[in-house]
């Protein structure tokens, strides 16, 4: 698995980030509102808003896993804030950028996007 690349503009996202005071805060109504529309709208076992910070990916809001947060390293959404598109893997265990990842791997076995 290689190694996740920084966004040019890392200093002045993660600021931003920093600004809305939202990390590592407690559950919210509104965000779990979100996730729980995606989980029935999409027909999905995980829905997730997701918090890209220094050295972690942090859930806001999850259904259907348990953590709260993973390494950046094995972050998908590390992938998504590298651009302005949607990020969209057909097959994890074939994009290189995830064969190896433990979410493919392990639990939850994230496969297809």
């Amino acid at each position: 698995m290689p190694q996740i690349p920084l966004p040019p503009d890392e200093p002045k996202r993660l600021a931003a980030l920093q600004a809305l005071r939202v990390l590592y805060t407690p559950s919210e109504e509104r965000f779990d509102r979100i996730t729980r529309v995606a989980v029935r709208a999409l027909d999905v076992p995980v829905a997730l808003v997701t918090l890209v910070a220094e050295g972690c990916q942090w859930f806001k809001s999850c259904q259907g896993i348990d953590a709260r947060e993973t390494p950046r390293d094995v972050s998908f959404c590390a992938y998504t804030i590298l651009g302005d598109d949607a990020l969209v893997v057909p097959d994890t265990l074939v994009d290189p950028r995830f064969q190896g990842n433990p979410m493919v791997t392990g639990e939850p076995f994230i496969t297809a996007g």
